[in-house]
C-alpha cells in the first residue's frame, strides 16, 4: 500500500488494519479484515457448511444483535478516523472473538458494500513529534474552550512520555509569583495544593483547565515558569511606558531597546479595537496595546531564561498562552528573535469571534501560525451583546 500510515491490529485468529489511499485527488480510508480461522476453513464454519450468520444454529449462537455491535463498532471506528487526525486516534482493539469470526461473512459483506469511506480531510502528522524535535514551543488556546484544552494536554503528555522533557511557562501565573510557585511545586503533591499557595483569586482563570497541566509538570517533575505581566505592571506600561516594567538588560536580551515597530503597534491597537466590539476609545488603544506588547516580550523572556536555567544546558521550553499570543505576526514569537521556534493555534472552526489581532478563527485557520489544530466551537454568548463604551 501507499498509504502515508497504517493502523493495524492482531488478535486471536484474526487481524484488522486500517490505511490511506489517494484515489481521483481524494483520501479515503482502506478497512481490511482478515479472519485466519475462515480463511483456513475455506469459508465455511467448522461444520463444513456456510450458514448464515444471522439465524444461530445453537443455543450459544442465539447472539444476532452482537451482529450488529460489531459492525456498527468497525464503522463507527472508521468514520471516526476519517475525522481526525493520528495523533487523536485512540487506541482500539475491534473484537476477533468469536462471534465476530462467526459473523464474519456478513461483515465482510457490509464493509464492501460501502467499500471505502472518504476522508474529507489529509491525514496530518501527528503534533507530539513536532514537540519533542523543537526546543522553543508556543501553544495557544481559546480560554473557554474544553477541547482545545484536552487536546493540547494530550499532545503535550504524549510528547513527555516519549522522552521529552520541556520546562513549562504560563500564562496563568504572574511573573512576581514566581517564588511562590517553586516554593509550592517543591512540597505540593497536587494541582491544588500548587494553586492555592500562588494564587489569590482564583476566579481569574478556570483553573480546572490548567490543574492537568500542573499534574503532569508534579508527576514529571518539570519545573513551571510565572509567564504573565501583572495587571498592575500592565498599568505602569500603559501610563509610563514599557522602561517601568523591563530593565536594561531584559529589553536588550528580547529586542525591546530598538523601540517597538510602528507596523506592530498599529495592529496591535486594531486587534484591541476588534475584541472590544469596536467600542475602545482611540486615547485607550495605544496604551492598552503597548502593554499588550509588554505582556508578549514578558513572556519570550520567561522562555529564553527557562530554556537558559542551566548553562551549558539549554532545555525546551513549553509556553501555554491564549492564541493573540503566540501568533508570529503580533505575538510572542516577535521578541524570541533568531531563535527557531514552534507556534501552535487551537482555533475553533467557523468561529466568528475575534482572535486577539486581525481576523476570525475562521481567517487565522492557515496564518500566523505554524501549525492550526481546528477545535469545535464552545457555545457562549455574545460578547458584545452586554459591553458598554469604555469611558
Amino acid at each position: 500500500m501507499t498509504g502515508r500510515w497504517m493502523f493495524a491490529s492482531m488478535a486471536g485468529d484474526g487481524w484488522w488494519m486500517l490505511a490511506p489511499e489517494r484515489v481521483g485527488g481524494r483520501e479515503y480510508l482502506l478497512f481490511v479484515l482478515v479472519d485466519l480461522q475462515h480463511v483456513a476453513n475455506g469459508g465455511e464454519t467448522m461444520h463444513g457448511r456456510a450458514r448464515d450468520p444471522c439465524r444461530p444454529s445453537s443455543p450459544s449462537d442465539a447472539r444476532p444483535h452482537r451482529v450488529v455491535d460489531h459492525i456498527f463498532h468497525a464503522l463507527s471506528a472508521i468514520r471516526a478516523i476519517c475525522r481526525v487526525t493520528p495523533a487523536k486516534i485512540p487506541a482500539m482493539t475491534l473484537p476477533t472473538s468469536s462471534p465476530l469470526r462467526r459473523l464474519l461473512p456478513l461483515a465482510v459483506a457490509t464493509l464492501a458494500a460501502c467499500s471505502s469511506i472518504p476522508c474529507d480531510e489529509p491525514v496530518a502528522k501527528p503534533l507530539a513529534p513536532q514537540l519533542a524535535a523543537s526546543q522553543l514551543v508556543l501553544l495557544g488556546e481559546v480560554h473557554d474552550n474544553a477541547e482545545g484544552h484536552k487536546r493540547r494536554l494530550d499532545a503535550l503528555s504524549a510528547a513527555i512520555a516519549g522522552g521529552w522533557k520541556p520546562a513549562i511557562a504560563m500564562e496563568q501565573f504572574d511573573r512576581e509569583q514566581q517564588p511562590a510557585l517553586d516554593a509550592a511545586m517543591a512540597k505540593c503533591a497536587d494541582a491544588d495544593c500548587v494553586i492555592d499557595a500562588v494564587v489569590t483569586d482564583r476566579k481569574a482563570w478556570r483553573w480546572d483547565f490548567y490543574k492537568p497541566v500542573i499534574t503532569l509538570a508534579l508527576r514529571e517533575h518539570l519545573p513551571l515558569y510565572a509567564a504573565n505581566l501583572s495587571r498592575t505592571d500592565a498599568g505602569k506600561v500603559m501610563r509610563e511606558g514599557v522602561s517601568k516594567v523591563f530593565d536594561v538588560q531584559r529589553s536588550r536580551a528580547v529586542g525591546l531597546d530598538r523601540g517597538i515597530p510602528a507596523t506592530l503597534l498599529a495592529a496591535q491597537e486594531r486587534g484591541l479595537e476588534g475584541s472590544h466590539c469596536g467600542m475602545l476609545p482611540p486615547q485607550f488603544a495605544n496604551g492598552m496595546a503597548r502593554a499588550q506588547i509588554a505582556r508578549d516580550a514578558v513572556m519570550a523572556s520567561v522562555m529564553l531564561d527557562a530554556r537558559n536555567a542551566t548553562p551549558g544546558k539549554p532545555r525546551p521550553v513549553v509556553l501555554l498562552a491564549g492564541n493573540g499570543h503566540v501568533r508570529r505576526d503580533l505575538g510572542v514569537p516577535q521578541w524570541l528573535g533568531h531563535n527557531a521556534s514552534l507556534a501552535v493555534g487551537f482555533l475553533e472552526a467557523d468561529a466568528k469571534a475575534p482572535v486577539h489581532g486581525e481576523g476570525t478563527h475562521a481567517q487565522l485557520a492557515q496564518q500566523p501560525y505554524d501549525r492550526v489544530e481546528t477545535i469545535a466551537p464552545t457555545e457562549r454568548p455574545d460578547p458584545c451583546a452586554g459591553m458598554k463604551p469604555i469611558k
